[in-house]
């Protein structure tokens, strides 16, 4: 389906068959900035100090996992970011 705004045709976002389908998701990943976990389809370490979230999220994003979400969680006291990410 196409929609005119300001004389420029784009096309809307909906049922094409492409992108990411939720349902199809068999496996997801949870990180967080406050744990370095071990790489659950090579088994390789992150390492601990400093905890880098961006190096771990590349890393599955390498496996051909996809971003679901990345935002703030609270964990006791401390204030972490967390990253989901499905394939």
């Amino acid at each position: 389906m196409r929609t005119r705004e300001g004389g420029a045709v784009r096309k809307k976002a909906g049922r094409s068959g492409r992108g990411f389908n939720i349902t199809r998701t068999r496996r997801v990943v949870r990180l967080a900035s406050n744990v370095a976990p071990t790489c659950r389809d090579c088994k390789e370490s992150f390492g601990s100090n400093p905890i880098n979230l961006e190096e771990q999220i590349n890393h599955y994003l390498g496996h051909g996992y996809i971003l679901l979400h990345i935002g703030p969680d609270q964990h006791g006291t401390m204030n972490i970011t967390v990253a989901m990410l499905g394939k």
